[in-house]
């Protein structure tokens, strides 16, 4: 008898730590774009290495990745998924952003940052874009950024470009209809837009680049982070987890992708998976403070190195 109420105690004891463990997870609110380069956090989500480094995330998708630090400033999210150059402007403005953990990266063979013109349109080389309209997903982030950069790589003078800004959802009605003549995009958009026959590839802006870098960054104001340094280590352990995770596991990767962007099977199974880089280095975003600075959108000096959690 003795050993059986001791059995069950310990096993009460068992299950009252693991509620305790439940509760204690943390709600930490993350904003996304819709874009598969977040799917390292979906993952991360989906497979359960957020709970088991008690974070409880909440998703929260905002439609332009430039109006994602203005969130983090009003303290509507905690948390963004910001591209690199999203997160220099912000900097270079005064808001103190800081890197909790990296995400996509501008890989030369990734689908992301392709420049699909419209089918019919006439465009085929960089020549061809001076006095179009070209669609893309926040002035000031990445993509746009990059295409500049890609124009004038090319001997295009980007001012001789409009640049629309709008929300990959909003790109290939966009597209279609003739309001804008190209989109510069990501999966899966991009999948979307070529299955319908709307457009077709002219170009990869990330050509235009001397090397890799991280196009997506996880950040946070400096105060937030500095208060929440359990959260941030254990945001950066899950999303390292998932980025090991999800390529060995590339069936459950894009049903995850299709369950948080909403997507069918059929463009699921065609979208690239990015590659996700939870290490971020001071070398990588130098690379985009030179792009930035070459293109006159940086009126500071950034220091990288100090932009990064440690």
């Amino acid at each position: 008898m003795m050993k059986r109420t001791m059995m069950l105690a310990v096993a009460a004891a068992l299950a009252l730590g693991g509620a305790a463990a439940a509760q204690a997870q943390t709600k930490v609110r993350l904003a996304y774009t819709a874009t598969g380069g977040f799917l390292g956090v979906f993952v991360a989500a989906d497979q359960g290495f957020f709970a088991k480094h008690g974070l409880d995330v909440e998703f929260q998708f905002i439609g332009l990745n430039s109006n994602i630090p203005p969130a983090m400033v009003a303290g509507s999210t905690d948390i963004g998924g910001t591209t690199t150059t999203g997160l220099l402007q912000a900097v270079d403005s005064g808001i103190p952003l800081v890197v909790v953990s990296g995400g996509a990266a501008t890989t030369k063979s990734s689908t992301t940052g392709a420049l699909l013109a419209r089918t019919g349109s006439g465009i085929e080389k960089p020549a061809d874009f001076v006095g179009r309209k070209v669609g893309v997903p926040g002035i000031g982030a990445i993509l746009q950024v990059l295409t500049a950069n890609w124009l004038l790589v090319n001997g295009v003078d980007p001012k001789k470009v409009t640049f629309v800004e709008m929300g990959f959802l909003q790109m290939k009605d966009a597209l279609a209809n003739g309001l804008i003549d190209v989109v510069v995009t990501a999966d899966p958009t991009y999948a979307q837009i070529l299955q319908a026959g709307i457009g077709k590839e002219v170009g990869r802006i990330y050509d235009a680049l001397p090397k890799e870098s991280v196009g997506i960054v996880y950040t946070a104001t400096a105060e937030w982070a500095g208060a929440h340094k359990d959260l941030v280590r254990g945001f950066d352990a899950a999303n390292a987890e998932a980025a090991a995770y999800y390529p060995a596991h590339p069936d459950e990767a894009r049903a995850t992708l299709a369950k948080f962007l909403k997507l069918t099977p059929q463009v699921a199974n065609a979208v690239e998976l990015p590659v996700t880089r939870p290490e971020v280095t001071p070398d990588e975003l130098q690379l985009m403070i030179d792009v930035m600075n070459r293109l006159g959108m940086l009126s500071t000096k950034i220091d990288p190195a100090k932009l990064l959690v440690r």
